[in-house]
């Protein structure tokens, strides 16, 4: 169901749709099990949004449902859609053909759904433009937290709608079965976007009910998909052909990771022509003519970060640095034909929803490496390192591999697929003892 909020100071902008919550919360339980996935979540979200765009459709016109509007909404090809909707239907939760959607009902699954508002027992109210938000390639942590705010957050009152709330990151982890890490991340990035407020609460009710929060009403994305328009392609250098974004291969890990290690020398590429020749100066970096020199060294990456804030093209704020330098690091890692040209594609055009944890952990050990200098004496240094387990150095080339395929989620479910021996706990471990290594895990 569909409905326009009323104008007014308490209003939805640009709509929303009411999903029942225990259609909701079994649709998530069974996306985080096989057969279905959360990008089988993410297609059954687009489908709501689908049918709400259909509900002013005259009566004297048949609506149709085509595939490719499915696979625009949720940023991928018609035949994986396609592929998602067959699941869903398999499963029982979506009822599809071009002529009408279907949602059977379901009953509430076990667990601490019912701590929500209205304990659970009718419906949840999505802004449309959220919506259309989490359709886009959004993470399962990061659709997971905001749809525990709007659960513990929006609610419909006389004067219109609240959407003030609490909650905690230990009940989003119980109830959507993510890592607390990962909820937290989630949760710092919706902040980041402005859709979610933190609120000053007294200690003692943060410590009972979890820390105030409050949803912008208004908010709206700069990316066409949260607008109701047509969804553009990834960021691509200006200059030059660049990696395709990353899409859910189910098996994206190569069979043959021995042989996956990067060339000497850096990363993977040409040298650009226009670069300076070795013993000449480079000039003053800018952010008009990017090098590759400016994103190796971070000291002119950050003069570049300062013309960026002059030009208004991003904040001054901490975060905004780690993401500023996160942008870098993803070009680099990415951005196989001309990383500059790409990294200033991503700072021009603000196109942060690119940028993963993972860059912006390497961003955030970048920026301290820096802060703290060179080590005082070499002569503190131990005359040799360990060497790294069989694990560790199987957890680097799978990491590497993974990274000059273009994947850029999760290492962990695909090495899984390929050796099931591997535990979470083993993989915690090798990463921790390559971030004794080289700084970072």
């Amino acid at each position: 169901m569909v409905c326009t909020s009323r104008t007014g100071d308490a209003a939805i902008a640009g709509g929303f749709v009411r999903i029942p919550v225990a259609d909701l919360a079994a649709a998530w339980d069974a996306c985080r099990q096989r057969p279905l996935a959360i990008a089988d979540f993410r297609v059954w979200l687009a489908a709501r949004e689908i049918t709400a765009r259909r509900q002013k459709i005259a009566d004297d016109r048949a609506p149709i449902y085509p595939i490719a509007e499915l696979a625009a909404l949720c940023e991928v090809s018609q035949r994986r859609a396609m592929a998602s909707v067959r699941r869903l239907v398999g499963t029982g939760l979506l009822a599809w053909s071009e002529a009408a959607i279907g949602f059977p009902p379901r009953p509430l699954p076990a667990g601490p759904w019912a701590d929500t508002i209205g304990k659970a027992e009718g419906s949840v109210s999505i802004p449309r433009r959220v919506l259309r938000f989490l359709c886009a390639g959004q993470a399962a942590s990061t659709i997971a937290v905001a749809i525990a705010a709007q659960l513990r957050c929006l609610s419909r009152r006389r004067s219109g709608w609240d959407g003030r709330g609490r909650f905690k990151i230990s009940w989003v982890a119980a109830t959507f079965g993510v890592s607390p890490r990962q909820a937290k991340a989630a949760r710092k990035s919706l902040i980041a976007i402005g859709w979610l407020k933190p609120e000053p609460s007294p200690q003692w009710a943060e410590n009972r009910w979890g820390r105030a929060y409050r949803i912008d009403l208004s908010w709206s994305a700069s990316h066409p998909a949260t607008q109701g328009g047509s969804i553009s392609a990834p960021p691509t250098a200006p200059a030059g052909p660049v990696s395709a974004p990353p899409v859910p291969d189910p098996d994206p890990l190569p069979r043959a990771i021995k042989n996956q290690e990067p060339a000497p020398g850096g990363p993977a590429g040409v040298r650009l022509s226009g670069v300076s020749a070795p013993g000449r100066p480079l000039p003053e970096p800018r952010l008009a003519d990017v090098r590759p020199e400016d994103l190796q060294e971070t000291g002119r990456l950050l003069e570049l970060h300062r013309e960026a804030v002059a030009r208004e093209l991003i904040g001054p704020s901490e975060a905004d640095l780690i993401r500023f330098l996160a942008a870098a690091e993803h070009a680099r890692a990415v951005g196989r034909a001309n990383p500059p040209g790409l990294f200033a594609h991503l700072v021009r055009g603000a196109c942060w929803r690119y940028l993963t944890q993972g860059d912006e952990d390497r961003a955030g050990a970048r920026l301290k490496a820096w802060l703290r200098g060179p080590d005082p004496a070499p002569m503190a240094r131990p005359a040799s390192r360990p060497e790294l387990s069989e694990d560790a150095r199987t957890a680097r080339e799978i990491r590497r591999s993974l990274a000059a395929s273009g994947y850029r989620g999760d290492p962990f479910p695909p090495l899984r697929r390929h050796d099931p021996t591997w535990t979470r706990e083993r993989w915690d471990a090798a990463l921790c003892e390559l971030g004794g290594r080289d700084g970072r895990a």
